[in-house]
């Protein structure tokens, strides 16, 4: 593994810092008193009902998610046409844009929509806002020195670029025997693809559900996505800190206090199984694991059963839903099938999002986490009885393991 591998993947990895950062960061900026003030989203500053503030709130703190499902629409017309970096690139920009307008809306409420798609003071909620543009900025700017991935480059530019680019990751060089050994299973998988090569996205879509082992593989991202979402990490993640005030955390400070610390939680376990444990143990068992511990901890309405979901959370379904969707496909498919598999990732979580104030106070906090953990178990089984272990499977050989019966893919 050389420098320029880990230099790579921590640039890539920055892409994930906007996600995060709406998750968390907005959410414990748009708790802060200094924001709700701005904005007029305090019951003293509000004309209208409460239900009505309730809403209000729900559409500022959930239409980023549902610009984001848009924006996985556009990636569907992108990733293919211009190659995974570049459109990354444009991804980035586009969100430095709308959090750089978030940050300067100063209680222009239209423009803070707009900017959401795309002691207390302004300048309090404003730097919390502004942070993560500072790492995504430079991660931006070193993205320019990367190349495109090998398998893209193979598929669009030519073997040279292709070949080249792979012996770099590998910090090789290009007559290497283990880069001439992966090169070689790489252009016998793309030769085998381009036999049914579609000239068109729209081909691609007819593909996909006409093949079936690309449509089962597709379906099966697609229930990933859907079970992940509608478990409420996410929705927990967004109003974590009013979850934590209904469970008797006293104060607001103490509120986001823990709110940070819940955070804090997820990072660390969402580490050590992402460069860990998911490749020692396998997705399955930590899916499995995950709505389990998620179903266990519903009917405990407390902090302490919260950061037990985190845990579970952090550990399986945050984490696989991205991985599984993208090592089950082959590259020419891959493109459109994630786009479409993220576009209802975020469509999902904006739902999610948008009714969890509703949630919290027809069903109160323990309604919801049932809810939740109904979904969980639903899951658990579908998953358990659909999904095959891909662990230490190549990408090169997931055919394979979705041909026939379910029965033989295990």
């Amino acid at each position: 593994m050389g420098w320029y591998f880990v230099f790579t993947v921590g640039v890539i990895a920055c892409g994930s810092i906007p996600k995060g950062y709406d998750e968390g960061g907005f959410a414990a900026a748009s708790s802060l008193e200094s924001f709700m003030s701005d904005f007029q989203l305090t019951t003293g500053r509000w004309n209208g009902t409460a239900s009505q503030l309730a809403s209000r709130r729900a559409v500022v703190t959930s239409l980023g998610v549902l610009g984001a499902a848009a924006g996985a629409g556009a990636a569907v017309a992108l990733t293919d046409r211009v190659g995974r970096l570049r459109a990354w690139q444009a991804f980035v920009a586009v969100w430095m844009t709308g959090f750089l307008a978030a940050t300067m809306a100063s209680g222009r409420l239209g423009l803070l929509l707009v900017a959401r798609t795309m002691p207390p003071s302004r300048s309090q909620y404003r730097l919390v806002l502004a942070v993560p543009q500072i790492p995504v900025g430079l991660a931006l700017v070193s993205s320019l020195f990367l190349d495109d991935t090998p398998r893209w480059l193979a598929a669009s530019r030519g073997a040279d670029a292709a070949l080249t680019a792979l012996a770099r990751l590998r910090g090789r060089s290009e007559v290497d025997a283990a880069v001439v050994s992966e090169w070689g299973e790489m252009r016998r998988r793309l030769a085998d693809e381009e036999k049914h090569r579609a000239e068109s996205t729209w081909a691609v879509v007819r593909e996909v559900l006409s093949v079936g082992s690309y449509r089962r593989r597709f379906l099966l991202g697609l229930v990933v996505q859907t079970v992940a979402q509608w478990s409420g990490g996410n929705a927990i993640t967004y109003y974590i800190a009013d979850i934590f005030r209904l469970a008797g955390v006293a104060t607001r400070r103490h509120s986001l206090l823990t709110a940070g610390s819940y955070g804090a939680t997820k990072l660390v376990f969402t580490v050590v199984f992402a460069w860990g444990l998911i490749d020692y143990l396998g997705r399955r068992r930590f899916w499995r694991g995950s709505s389990n511990g998620h179903n266990e901890s519903a009917s405990h309405a407390a902090v302490a059963s919260v950061f037990v979901y985190a845990v579970g959370w952090s550990v399986g379904l945050c984490t696989v839903q991205y991985l599984y969707g993208t090592e089950i496909l082959p590259t020419r498919v891959r493109g459109v099938c994630y786009a479409v598999n993220m576009a209802a990732h975020w469509l999902f979580q904006f739902a999610v999002v948008a009714v969890m104030p509703a949630m919290l106070a027809r069903l109160d906090v323990w309604g919801a986490f049932v809810f939740w953990a109904a979904v969980c178990a639903v899951g658990l089984v579908v998953l358990g009885l659909w999904a095959p272990e891909t662990k230490g499977v190549a990408m090169e050989d997931m055919a394979e393991l979705f041909e026939g019966p379910c029965s033989r893919r295990f």
